[in-house]
């Protein structure tokens, strides 16, 4: 299963012991017993069975959308997730945060909470990356979505005994949005006509 049948670079010998390069094997997907054949000179030889152990493989991430400024809780899966695995997320502003509370379940997922990047304007792609106790890794990319910004509001102030049209300015404004009015005796109130 290995690509490679001798070790790259320079191998260092004395009379007890053989420093080499292990050749790689980036595309192994299971953890796998591998023949070290030591041949002399003469041709002689020995052999010892070592194994090569798989990187984590993300197939897949949950969700794909990730609302920046609330902890989403997450599930990866795939393959070679070890216990004691870290989930690092590359926030485009705060930098690298590690997942919480990660959870493993038999080697094929991992879940965590996302952390939050709440001052993000705009939605941004996020790598997300599983790095084994043995520093393989893999990565994913998801999207953190930015939370609605609002910049302004007209007319203000808002006339309260007559139905007002209020048109509401800023970004990240989508379809299926809502708007509700935080009124001091009735309470929160949804707005018509949105």
């Amino acid at each position: 299963p290995i690509s490679g049948a001798t070790t790259p670079g320079g191998i260092d010998v004395t009379s007890t012991s053989i420093a080499c390069n292990s050749p790689l094997e980036p595309t192994l997907t299971a953890d796998t017993s591998v023949v070290v054949t030591i041949t002399a000179p003469d041709g002689q030889s020995d052999a010892i069975n070592v194994n090569y152990a798989a990187p984590p493989v993300i197939t897949d991430a949950t969700p794909a959308a990730v609302r920046s400024t609330i902890a989403e809780s997450m599930t990866f899966t795939g393959l070679n997730f070890d216990v004691g695995s870290t989930v690092v997320f590359g926030l485009p502003l705060s930098g690298d945060a590690s997942g919480i509370g990660i959870g493993y379940a038999g080697g094929t997922t991992i879940t965590c909470t996302s952390p939050t990047e709440p001052t993000l304007t705009a939605d941004t792609p996020v790598v997300i990356t599983i790095t084994a106790p043995d520093g393989q890794s893999d990565t994913i990319t998801r999207t953190y979505t930015a939370a609605p910004q609002i910049t302004g509001i007209t007319p203000d102030p808002i006339r309260a005994t007559i139905a007002t049209a209020v048109t509401i300015f800023g970004s990240n404004f989508d379809a299926g949005s809502t708007v509700s009015f935080d009124l001091p005796i009735s309470g929160a109130t949804a707005a018509t006509g949105v």
